[in-house]
């Protein structure tokens, strides 16, 4: 079984080069599973705590994956943030 998940999420990076997901989804799961490099970034606050996002890529292309990490922080501000502190 563990074979044919590599497989077949090797098949979804023909055609995407990144796939971001919520952090706390089955993508954790899965990339346990098949090896596949993946990394969480901040990316908002609900209900005033910290909520992430996890960018998934393909096998041996942890440049490519980074990239797009650096460019999600570039682009937003939420790795700056955080939240206020209870008294």
């Amino acid at each position: 079984m563990r074979t044919l998940l590599i497989q077949q999420m090797n098949a979804v990076f023909n055609s995407v080069d990144v796939f971001l997901a919520p952090s706390e989804s089955e993508s954790v799961t899965m990339t346990n599973l098949t090896g596949h490099p993946a990394l969480v970034l901040p990316a908002a606050f609900v209900e005033g705590l910290p909520a992430a996002l996890m960018l998934t890529g393909k096998q041996w292309d942890e440049a490519t994956l980074l990239r797009a990490a650096a460019a999600f922080e570039s682009a937003t501000a939420w790795h700056s943030k955080h939240p206020p502190l209870a008294d």
